[in-house]
């Protein structure tokens, strides 16, 4: 299932289209370059793909789902799973 949203996401209009705004706002107002990126919800790690691919080496994500941490590790990045539950 993760597989199947993660290609969906890589191609689709929609997912393209916010990107590329993203990447826009980004080169436009931000230097980023020595700063640290933290992806909340980074799922397998597509907006730190496009964040190194620009050359930032200062990323980090967190995602809910192990298997798309596994994923995003597997492509290079830092990623810490977020684990909701607590106790009082």
């Amino acid at each position: 299932m993760y597989q199947i949203f993660n290609k969906v996401q890589e191609n689709h209009w929609w997912f393209q289209a916010r990107n590329n705004i993203v990447k826009k706002i980004l080169s436009d107002t931000y230097d980023l370059s020595k700063r640290q990126i933290l992806d909340i919800g980074c799922g397998y790690g597509y907006f730190l793909d496009m964040m190194k691919d620009k050359g930032y080496t200062n990323l980090t994500g967190i995602t809910l789902s192990e298997i798309n941490a596994k994923l995003a590790r597997e492509r290079g990045h830092n990623v810490k799973e977020y684990d909701p539950t607590f106790t009082y």
